[in-house]
């Protein structure tokens, strides 16, 4: 399975500089990085809910999701504006960049988009909240050092391992 505009995205000079730029602005946080780790963990966490659940997303489209759904930290933190909404304007700028189709680029920045605020899952994962989901058990809650400090309510925190 091709993941050319993975790799595309993963070597654009604008992407790979908004990274840097956030692994700056984060170098004194005491709580979650935004950083590869966890943009791949969510990758990783949401394509192997995809296979078991079947829900038919293809891999690349699962990592663009990923790789680009904390796009728009950088923005957050100089400004202020929400990091979801920063980032559906960066994420079609490095679609368009990377020379991904137009007509695919509206579902993940639909993604990128409401990445935050999906309502929690009452009845379970389910196509349309995996995302969401992958998201937030990409952290790993159970071990962190900083857990008392943290204002995630302890429904979103992961404090058992699932994928």
């Amino acid at each position: 399975m091709s993941m050319d505009y993975v790799n595309r995205l993963i070597q654009n000079e604008t992407y790979l500089q908004t990274m840097k730029e956030i692994h700056e602005m984060e170098k004194n946080r005491i709580f979650c990085h935004h950083g590869f780790n966890h943009l791949l963990d969510v990758a990783r966490i949401s394509y192997i809910m995809n296979l078991e659940y079947g829900f038919g997303f293809e891999k690349e489209f699962l990592y663009l999701c990923a790789l680009l759904h904390d796009i728009g930290r950088a923005q957050e933190y100089m400004t202020g504006v929400s990091h979801a909404k920063a980032g559906v304007t960066l994420a079609r700028q490095l679609l368009t960049e990377i020379g991904y189709p137009k007509e695919k680029q509206e579902v993940i920045l639909a993604k990128v988009a409401d990445h935050r605020h999906a309502p929690l899952p009452k009845e379970g994962v389910n196509r349309d909240n995996f995302f969401w989901f992958a998201d937030k058990r990409a952290r790993n809650c159970f071990a962190c050092n900083v857990a008392e400090q943290c204002n995630w309510k302890l429904e979103k925190r992961t404090l058992q391992i699932e994928w």
